[in-house]
């Protein structure tokens, strides 16, 4: 369902996690951990990050 999701695509903590600078050679290393019991929304927050 369309706007699904997006209330944590506007966090101002995952903001500041997809916007960190990677290391002084322009890396970036950044991982998000989603975990929880099957049926919870994980490949749906997923599917949500990845469209946007």
């Amino acid at each position: 369902m369309k706007g699904t999701g997006s209330w944590f695509l506007k966090r101002d903590e995952f903001k500041a996690w997809y916007h960190a600078d990677g290391d002084s050679n322009g890396n970036s290393n950044r991982v998000l951990a989603c975990y929880g019991i099957p049926g919870a929304g994980k490949s749906v927050m997923r599917s949500v990050f990845s469209c946007d």
